[in-house]
């Protein structure tokens, strides 16, 4: 679905299943970097989410630069709830 750039309508199961992945790959992620930085400061999902996205971005508009790797493309979904 992601690969054909078809919009998914907003609440619909692939959507929502999309955004919890999401939230749950960003709360292990962010539970193993403190867990590597023992005793460092917290780190917030929110900001971290915030930088995986602009990672993200930066990778699709300049594939060439980076490793060679499949990347799906991100979910096209009209919404107001981010």
């Amino acid at each position: 679905m992601l690969r054909t750039h078809v919009p998914l309508p907003a609440r619909s199961n692939p959507e929502v299943a999309i955004r919890a992945a999401s939230v749950l790959a960003v709360e292990a992620l962010r539970i193993e970097v403190e867990r590597l930085r023992a005793g460092e400061e917290r780190i917030s999902s929110v900001l971290l989410d915030f930088f995986l996205w602009d990672l993200a971005k930066r990778v699709e508009g300049d594939a060439e630069s980076y490793e060679k790797v499949e990347l799906l493309p991100a979910h096209r979904t009209r919404s107001i709830w981010y």
